[in-house]
């Protein structure tokens, strides 16, 4: 859920670059809004990678319960 949210940030990001720091002539603004957008793509991508982190741990627990259950059985 929380990528989802963040998917959202960059189309609003790159609508202010485009209608007020671009068309406004306001760098300052554009530099803060670049630093804005690369920050939410890091947070998007860290959050990535720990959803994938957790979804690896999850299913290599349920394989080796599974094997030791299994092993117990024979």
């Amino acid at each position: 859920m929380f990528r989802a949210l963040w998917a959202c940030c960059p189309p609003i990001i790159t609508g202010r670059i485009v209608d007020q720091a671009l068309v406004g002539d306001d760098l300052t603004l554009l530099v803060r809004l670049l630093f804005t957008a690369l920050g939410a793509m890091l947070a998007s991508q860290l959050v990535g990678v720990l959803e994938n982190y957790i979804n690896s741990w999850i299913s290599e627990r349920i394989i080796y319960d599974m094997k030791n259950e299994m092993y117990l059985s024979v």
